[in-house]
């Protein structure tokens, strides 16, 4: 496709392209490195092997391409496919000429207007003379100098505008890849780029890396060329400085980002490893940066990272802009299978093995799986309990990246062993002239009794919320008051009828409190000790009252005690249950 002449636009001036030469290369006075200007977006030919991947040589433009790469791969597999029947990966990643070209400027327009908040976009496209004179301060490229600024405020436009001109991001050799690399930083705008880039005055955008910065990578997968790949804001600090903010993935985006940096130590601070917004993507398809080579890996089921089913066993392709493609099998089946040490562990990993989903266990492993992940914003109306179960969880897996089926049925299993402590060490302060002998059995007993040990091996609210009735029972009775009410806060949120305990804790270390002052009746009589001891209460146990007014409040604007599903657990006469308490 021949280039057509480039009409309008406004030229580069000199400050602009200083100040754009400083900001991507660090100097205006030196040149680029030359396969930015020799390097365009080019793909293999369509009647050859992997006709969706573009090709080019290992060179520090190669990052850039991978993210381009893997808009287009995305387009082609999600964007693309027909939703009405099953097409395989194989026709899907068969593209003619005008289907690579169109997944290209497609890919490219929408990167763009992504980096302008999907507000503005800004295209730098070269003409024929030179607008800036070489000099000591500015060392001529050819391309720079020449530029024109061609902005955008919708993305039609932008589309029309990147198709009518691709050829010149295509030539090869040509400096395509310059070209839009200029027009990504000036779409964020050069002040933008210095307060994402964090760094000292001076500070650009490209390093001394062979395949490109991941500065590149984060500001055309994210809209931001943040250093920093963790989820949100973090501020770092020390006794001697004042803690400052580091900025990083502010949002999932449709395209992930996996690092690794091998042995390097240096290079594997906090602030480099991936976050969760990185590494679960709205579809499942990956920048990878393996000791600093760029490629994409991606798999072409959608529910890859919403149906914990799916993540068991999945075929993994991996291509590199070298024309280099691997594919793979990924089976998680032998990890989780594993055996372990002791009873509990093998007959946890025999339930597993037989079953995957009891009762309504559907329910909370699929809300488990998306707190897990990060999915806050998403909720089962089926579920009628407080979200503590599934938060209790993801601090858990989240961190060990062990949001599966069997990793969310192991708290249950971690909290039924963390109970039998607990039950020791209540045990052990409230009947202390037992051995210990007697006490642990008895707490074998108790931990074994069958509705609780069942549900050890399941993932469901109830041995959590055991656990947090026993560590308030347990801080109770150590005079804790507010860590007990903390920790019947906890109960509360793994499900509501435990604000029974809470008030059990409270009226039980009150009554305590009454015994200690002695005659009851000399109490009430005397006003001033009445006044005193209602002010004694109050001061010891506020905590608790804030829990349970919460817990009132709740009732009073939701109506019910339950959320959610509340026509399928409504409040009635159970006469067994009266029958059984009379007795």
């Amino acid at each position: 496709m021949a280039k057509l002449k480039i009409v309008g636009g406004r030229p580069i001036t000199m400050d602009e392209a200083i100040e754009l030469r400083q900001t991507v290369f660090g100097s205006a006075a030196s040149p680029p490195r030359g396969e930015w200007t020799r390097t365009g977006f080019t793909f293999g030919p369509a009647n050859q092997e992997y006709p969706y991947g573009l090709r080019t040589p290992r060179n520090a433009t190669r990052g850039m391409q991978s993210v381009i790469q893997a808009h287009i791969i995305k387009q082609f597999i999600f964007d693309n496919k027909p939703r009405e029947k099953s097409v395989p990966l194989e026709e899907l990643l068969k593209p003619n000429e005008a289907e690579q070209a169109l997944a290209l400027y497609t890919a490219m327009s929408d990167i763009l207007w992504n980096i302008g908040e999907k507000t503005k976009a800004i295209v730098a496209l070269p003409g024929e003379a030179s607008h800036i004179p070489h000099s000591h301060v500015y060392f001529q490229d050819n391309v720079t100098e020449k530029l024109y600024f061609f902005e955008f405020t919708k993305l039609d436009d932008l589309q029309i505008f990147m198709k009518r001109y691709l050829p010149y991001f295509t030539e090869n050799p040509g400096p395509g890849t310059l070209l839009y690399l200029y027009s990504a930083v000036l779409t964020r705008g050069m002040e933008n780029m210095r307060n994402d880039l964090d760094a000292p005055k001076g500070a650009h955008l490209m390093g001394p890396h062979e395949e490109g910065s991941l500065n590149v990578i984060t500001l055309l997968l994210t809209g931001r060329a943040t250093p920093y790949l963790h989820n949100g804001v973090v501020y770092v600090g020390d006794e001697d400085h004042y803690a400052v903010p580091q900025f990083g993935i502010l949002s999932r985006g449709a395209i992930g980002l996996l690092v690794w940096e091998g042995e390097n130590e240096a290079m594997r601070s906090a602030s480099r490893m991936p976050g969760s917004r990185l590494k679960t993507p709205a579809t499942p398809v990956w920048v990878s940066c393996c000791c600093g080579h760029y490629g994409v890996l991606f798999n072409s089921n959608r529910e890859l990272l919403r149906n914990y089913h799916a993540e068991k066993r999945f075929e993994l392709h991996y291509y590199t802009c070298a024309g280099c493609y691997l594919s793979m099998t990924v089976d998680n089946r032998g990890q989780e299978e594993g055996g372990g040490d002791g009873v509990s562990l093998l007959v946890f990993n025999e339930v597993y093995n037989t079953t995957q989903l009891v009762i309504d266990e559907e329910f909370h492993l699929r809300q488990g799986d998306h707190y897990c992940r990060g999915r806050f914003q998403k909720w089962d109306p089926k579920i009628t309990t407080f979200p503590g179960l599934y938060l209790a969880s993801a601090a858990f897996l989240s961190p060990l990246n062990s949001c599966s089926v069997y990793g969310l049925r192991l708290t249950s299993l971690i909290a039924a062993i963390v109970n039998v402590v607990l039950m020791y060490q209540i045990r052990k302060s409230y009947i202390q002239r037992k051995s210990s002998t007697d006490l642990l059995l008895e707490v074998a007993s108790l931990s074994l009794l069958p509705p609780l040990y069942f549900f050890a091996h399941l993932y469901y609210t109830d041995v959590l919320s055991v656990t947090a009735v026993l560590l308030l029972v347990l801080a109770g009775e150590r005079r804790c008051h507010s860590w007990a009410a903390l920790w019947g806060f906890c109960a509360v949120l793994m499900r509501q009828t435990n604000i029974v305990w809470v008030g059990f804790v409270c009226g039980s270390r009150a009554i305590d409190l009454l015994l200690s002052k002695g005659s009851l009746k000399e109490l009430v009589l005397s006003p001033s000790r009445m006044l005193n001891f209602i002010g004694e209460i109050l001061e010891r146990f506020w905590a608790y009252a804030v829990v349970m007014g919460s817990f009132v409040a709740f009732l009073v604007v939701n109506g019910s005690i339950v959320i959610g599903d509340k026509s399928a657990h409504e409040a009635a006469l159970h006469v067994p249950q009266v029958r059984s308490t009379r007795c």
